[in-house]
C-alpha cells in the first residue's frame, strides 16, 4: 500500500501485526483515534477546519475535505491507522431506521422514533432512506480523497437492543423486555436483518486497494469480513435477559462474519462476560472501564484478560496510561500475544518511548 505524504511508513509491519492480533499471536499498540497532531502535511491545504461543526456532514464534498484536512496535520506511529470517518454517530442503524439525528458542536444524539408494541411498523432496509443516501456520497467523496493515502472508516453498524433503546426510548424498553417480550424480539429480529444488508451493501466500498476494511470505532481493520457487535443496555439488565434477548442474536451475527470485535460497556456489564466467552465465532473482546473505575492498564483487570485469552479471544485493552513501566508490567502479567493496547498518547515522543519499551513484546 502506497501511503501517501509519508503518513504511515510502517503500513506493513502494522498489518501484520493486526493480522497476528485476530489469531491470538501478536500485540497490536495505537491509540482511540486516528493520528496525532503534528505539522501539517507539506502540499496539502489545511484551510477548511476539522470539523468546526458536525453539520458538514450533510455536505458530503465539505465533510470529506474537512476529514482529509484534519488527517492532513497527524501522524502515525506504533500501530496508529491514518484513516477518517464518515459517520461520527455510534449507533447508525437508528437514523437509519428512523431516529431523528442532532449534530452538536462536537457529539450526535438520537431521538426517539415514536415506535412502540402500539404504534408498530416493519423496521426494514430503505436504500432512499436521506441517511442512507448522504452516507454513501460520504463514503464516495471520502474514497475519492483517500485514494490509497489513509482509510475510509467504517461506521458502526451493530444490531441490537441498543438500536432499539434509540428507537424506543431506553425506559420505554426496559418497560417491554417485562411486558412484550414479543414484540422486542420481533424487533431484533428486523434491526439483525437491516444490519446485515447496511453492512454488505456499505462496507465492499470501503475497502482500499489491498482489500483491507478499516473499522472507525474501536479501530481495527481486517482482509476479512470484520464486524462490530455491542450491547451496552446489558448494564440495565439481568443476566437472564441478556441470555434471552441479546446472546442469540449475537451468536448469529458471529456465525455470519470472520472476525467480530464484541465492545463490554463499563463494569456493570462484566456480567456478561463469561457468557461472551460462550460465543464460540467471537473473535475479540474490548472492555471500556468507565470513568469510575481505574484504567485499564491496573492489575485489578489483569484476570479479566487473562480469562479472555484463555478462552481462546483476543483481548482489546483501552484507556491505558503511556507510562512504559505500566505497561510493561501488564505485558509480563498477561502475555503480549493476542493484547490489543489502546494507549493515551499525545505526542510523538511518548510514542517513541512506548515503541521502544514493546520491542521486546513484539
Amino acid at each position: 500500500m502506497n501511503m501517501g505524504c509519508d503518513w504511515k511508513k510502517n503500513w506493513n509491519e502494522s498489518r501484520t501485526h493486526y493480522e497476528a492480533w485476530w489469531r491470538r499471536e501478536g500485540l497490536v499498540a495505537s491509540i482511540w483515534g486516528n493520528g496525532i497532531i503534528r505539522n501539517p502535511c507539506k502540499g496539502l491545504s489545511t484551510s477548511m477546519p476539522a470539523h468546526s461543526s458536525l453539520a458538514h456532514w450533510n455536505d458530503a464534498q465539505a465533510f470529506a475535505a474537512a476529514e482529509r484536512s484534519a488527517l492532513a496535520e497527524k501522524e502515525f506511529p506504533l500501530d496508529i491507522v491514518p484513516f477518517v470517518y464518515t459517520d461520527y454517530g455510534t449507533v447508525s442503524l437508528a437514523p437509519l431506521l428512523g431516529s431523528p439525528i442532532h449534530f452538536g458542536k462536537d457529539t450526535i444524539w438520537y431521538s426517539p422514533s415514536g415506535i412502540s408494541p402500539d404504534n408498530d411498523y416493519e423496521l426494514k432496509f430503505d436504500p432512499d432512506h436521506p441517511f442512507w443516501k448522504n452516507l454513501c456520497r460520504v463514503v464516495e467523496e471520502s474514497m475519492k480523497r483517500a485514494g490509497d493515502d489513509y482509510f475510509v472508516g467504517a461506521p458502526a453498524f451493530a444490531p441490537g437492543l441498543d438500536v432499539l433503546a434509540e428507537l424506543r426510548g431506553t425506559a420505554e424498553l426496559m418497560t417491554d423486555l417485562i411486558y412484550s417480550p414479543d414484540w422486542v424480539h420481533s424487533k431484533l429480529r428486523e434491526i439483525q436483518s437491516v444490519s446485515y444488508t447496511a453492512i454488505e451493501e456499505l462496507y465492499p466500498l470501503l475497502r482500499n486497494s489491498e482489500g483491507i476494511l478499516f473499522h472507525a470505532f474501536f479501530m481495527f481493520c481486517s482482509s476479512s469480513v470484520a464486524a462490530l457487535a455491542q450491547c451496552d443496555s446489558a448494564a440495565l439488565i439481568s443476566p437472564d435477559m441478556f441470555e434471552e434477548f441479546c446472546l442469540p442474536y449475537l451468536q448469529e451475527y458471529c456465525s455470519r462474519f470472520d472476525n467480530v470485535l464484541y465492545h463490554v460497556d463499563g463494569p456493570d456489564a462484566l456480567r456478561t462476560v463469561d457468557m461472551l466467552l460462550e460465543v464460540e465465532n467471537l473473535r475479540a473482546i474490548e472492555f471500556t472501564p468507565g470513568p469510575q473505575v481505574p484504567s485499564g492498564d491496573d492489575p485489578c483487570w489483569y484476570g479479566l484478560y487473562k480469562k479472555i485469552l484463555k478462552a481462546g479471544k483476543s483481548v482489546q485493552a483501552v484507556w491505558i496510561k503511556p507510562d512504559t513501566e505500566g505497561i510493561r508490567r501488564l505485558l509480563d502479567a498477561v502475555g503480549p500475544k493476542g493484547m490489543y493496547l489502546e494507549i493515551e498518547i499525545e505526542t510523538a515522543s511518548q510514542a517513541d518511548q512506548i515503541e521502544r519499551a514493546l520491542e521486546p513484546y513484539r
